[in-house]
């Protein structure tokens, strides 16, 4: 979630675990003193902090039997601010924090919030858009198929309050594990008048064209 020269970042991972611990490892700009972390809803218990890693208690969730093994389900939300420097073009480096022994592939949603006047002009890779067509009051535009209400029932993760109607908001889908993913955001005026200057360049084109075949 973009706002201004802020940066949200919030993950939360559903997991199974035999474990009765699990280590967090943050993303290389974070320090652990600005993280906060959730267990199943609950303000998770700090077992040990080193720099760039975070291990917390897991509590007692949803069990499960698997070979002989008692496995034991948990939501893992992850949340933290860094500061940005807002340019015309901004160009996006999203690393989110990763869980140590989590490598089974899954599918991820990764819901992006920017200001109402920014549109990202290029996705991240590996991901393809999950949204739909539809009225939006004055245009047809793409909305996210998933509310982020949806996405936090999906996940077990806490329920915070949603983006408002008047930002723009994305969702892409993938598979697990993610590294990082990379995507650059234009304000409306520039994306508008880039595609009105192609359009009109093409027109021109078009019609002198004509003219030569004349």
């Amino acid at each position: 979630w973009v706002s201004g020269r802020t940066e949200q970042d919030r993950v939360a991972y559903r997991l199974r675990s035999t474990q009765s611990q699990s280590t967090i490892e943050l993303p290389p700009d974070i320090s652990g003193e600005s993280v906060e972390i959730l267990v199943d809803g609950r303000v998770a218990d700090v077992v040990a902090h080193s720099a760039g890693r975070i291990t917390v208690r897991l509590n007692r969730s949803d069990t499960k039997r698997r070979a002989g093994m008692e496995m034991n389900e948990h939501t893992l939300e992850v949340r933290f601010r860094r500061a940005i420097e807002p340019m015309l073009i901004n160009r996006l480096r999203i690393t989110p924090p990763q869980v140590d022994g989590a490598t089974e592939l899954s599918r991820v949603y990764w819901q992006i919030v920017l200001p109402g006047d920014q549109h990202i002009v290029q996705s991240p890779e590996n991901f393809v858009a999950s949204s739909q067509w539809q009225w939006l009051g004055s245009f047809w535009g793409r909305q996210p198929a998933l509310s982020q209400a949806e996405l936090e029932k999906w996940t077990g993760a806490s329920q915070q309050v949603g983006p408002s109607d008047s930002t723009s908001q994305y969702l892409y889908t993938g598979l697990f594990p993610v590294s990082s993913i990379v995507l650059i955001a234009a304000p409306r005026w520039l994306v508008v008048m880039l595609s009105s200057a192609t359009a009109l360049i093409l027109l021109v084109a078009l019609i002198y064209r004509s003219e030569e075949r004349r």
